[in-house]
């Protein structure tokens, strides 16, 4: 079984490269082309990838795994994450994808820093673009070599499915870019969507049924099913950063920058989250909350789904990690491209002047994107990121919720100026990470996250600062 399964995740990744090969022919060799497609995505292909990054190994392992971990504390954030924050992204991407039209953004730096007029602007968000960044496609490696380890019982190392990866994605998207991505994300929709319905059958025959397995669920760990009103902000403060941060993110921002028009955006948000509720927010939601009664032994819970599969359908396995490849490359690939597009505009871009042709873009982020893997691939292995996937992965959100605030710029408030900007990108950055080490206690009543607390001051230093500093029009 152990070989079954390792050569079908190699003939897998074969075909992601072969696929990554063919799009690098295609391509017009532009890092307008290399980083968004070339703003020429159909609403179907732009709904499928928006579906395939959705699914990712949070939503594959992790979400599953939180539900069978902490029950209905993650209804609340979870749901509201599929439903509420499609919604924001079709009301705030199809702004975006207007102004990145008009002026040419290519990263969120471009439109933040063009309003502010600001390069400390520009500098701040690429920076906090960069940390949001890592510890998402973190988690999918995590999540490949956790999966692979437990669905051959530990015959492979979590070392074989990292490397695995990582050489798979590094190639195709290093040849491909955003075209690549785009076509192996059509690919893997089908194939993690699919494992996730054999995953959910699997669990509703060996629960009885969701009444009986609901039942059985409440029996064997009460507390998961109670909601402690003293401890209430903990999964609010998850709804937050899962809503607001999670369309934050630099992959997740551009996406609205590729669509061929506002109307085909709009129709890819509402077929990519009617994807997602069927194919992710349900079957996790039968997964983890029915495997509490017949899998009441699983220390990581980002286990959960990977050893369902090896107990009660061993013959899926290695359609289940060609899924768990699929699921993390789907997201990871966007995740280095977005972190390759920010480091080359704004970073190297501004300290060469902004001289720098489309070509010399493209040959840039191809290498960012080689050191940006080998970095991940030495985090990987640290012990603090091969904990829980959800609690990993919020740490992104949280960092990219900082986002937030100076965006309410262009899009809703157009007298916020740049010194107030800075002092919140600046201001609220800091807040956080004094508060996510424990330099400073948390102030924050009923369990409310570090995050809600950045939040809170950057909002007061955006206003104070556009207020004493207002906005000069150039």
């Amino acid at each position: 079984m152990t070989t079954a399964i390792l050569l079908t995740a190699f003939l897998y990744i074969a075909f992601s490269l072969f696929l990554g090969v063919r799009a690098h022919r295609t391509s017009t060799h532009s890092s307008e082309d290399y980083f968004i497609a070339g703003r020429s995505l159909s609403w179907v292909h732009l709904g499928l990838t928006l579906f395939a990054t959705w699914m990712s190994t949070f939503a594959f392992l992790g979400s599953p795994g939180f539900y069978y971990n902490i029950g209905v504390k993650w209804y609340l954030p979870h749901g509201v994450l599929v439903v509420a924050s499609p919604m924001l992204l079709w009301f705030i991407g199809r702004r975006l994808w207007t102004l990145g039209k008009e002026n040419g953004y290519i990263t969120p730096g471009d439109l933040l820093a063009d309003f502010y007029k600001s390069s400390a602007v520009r500098f701040l968000v690429a920076i906090i673009s960069l940390l949001a960044l890592i510890p998402y496609c973190l988690i999918q490696l995590v999540g490949i070599g956790k999966a692979l380890t437990t669905a051959t019982g530990g015959a492979a190392p979590y070392w074989v499915g990292i490397v695995f990866a990582i050489l798979g994605i590094a190639i195709y998207t290093y040849l491909g870019g955003m075209r690549a991505i785009v076509w192996t994300d059509i690919l893997q929709a089908c194939m993690f969507g699919a494992v996730m319905l054999i995953g959910v059958t699997i669990v509703l025959k060996q629960a009885g049924g969701p009444i009986s397995g609901w039942a059985e669920s409440i029996t064997v760990k009460p507390e998961a099913f109670t909601f402690d009103p003293s401890k209430i902000g903990s999964p609010i403060t998850l709804m937050i950063i899962w809503t607001f941060g999670y369309i934050l993110l630099p992959h997740m921002w551009q996406r609205a920058y590729m669509a061929k028009s506002r109307e085909a955006l709009s129709k890819s948000i509402v077929l990519g989250t009617v994807l997602a509720l069927v194919l992710i927010a349900i079957p996790s939601l039968l997964m983890g909350t029915l495997g509490i009664g017949f899998m009441s032994d699983i220390a990581d819970s980002d286990r959960l789904v990977p050893t369902i599969f090896r107990e009660f359908f061993a013959y899926g396995l290695p359609l289940l990690m060609v899924a768990v490849f699929a699921a993390g490359m789907s997201t990871i690939d966007s995740q280095l491209l977005s972190a390759s597009s920010v480091v080359v505009r704004d970073i190297v871009r501004p300290l060469r002047g902004g001289r720098i042709d489309s070509g010399l873009e493209r040959k840039i982020g191809r290498w960012v994107v080689i050191v940006f893997v080998s970095l991940l691939t030495v985090l990987a292995f640290l012990p603090e990121a091969q904990g829980s996937i959800v609690k990993l992965a919020s740490k992104g959100t949280g960092i990219a919720l900082l986002l937030l605030v100076p965006t309410l710029g262009p899009l809703a408030w157009s007298r916020a100026s740049r010194a107030g900007a800075v002092a919140a990108l600046a201001g609220g950055g800091l807040v956080l990470l004094l508060l996510e080490t424990g330099a400073v206690a948390n102030p924050m009543p009923l369990s409310f996250g570090a995050p809600v607390a950045a939040l809170i001051v950057q909002a007061v230093l955006l206003v104070s600062g556009s207020l004493l500093f207002p906005r000069v029009e150039r």
